[in-house]
């Protein structure tokens, strides 16, 4: 994932999630529907051009966290049911003022 990202913007930093939705390959009958639930595992964010910091999100053994922001509310879930562009929302709106599910963590890691 984060070649896809580096190919195509490359030297970004500071990738953050807005909004994740999910859709599965799959075939149902009718009323079935999909029962999943999608869970961020770990969440860190590059704050500046650092490639001490880079060294570290590829290897935490190696580099420099100083530029690294982990976040701690890493284990936020989405349950899924449709299978098609599932936000695990009731309604998508980004008209809420509350934070969405993923919303600012680390987009890449």
């Amino acid at each position: 994932m984060r070649d896809c990202f580096d190919n195509d913007y490359p030297g970004h930093y500071l990738r953050q999630i807005k909004f994740v939705t999910l859709s599965l390959p799959t075939l149902l009958g009718p009323w079935q529907d999909v029962r999943a639930t999608l869970t961020q595992t770990s969440s860190s964010t590059l704050l500046k051009a650092d490639i001490d910091g880079v060294n570290y999100l590829n290897d935490n053994t190696t580099g420099n966290a100083a530029n690294v922001v982990t976040n701690l509310r890493a284990s936020q879930q989405i349950a899924i049911s449709s299978g098609m562009n599932d936000s695990g929302l009731f309604e998508l709106s980004f008209g809420d003022e509350r934070y969405l599910p993923f919303e600012g963590t680390g987009a890449v890691i």
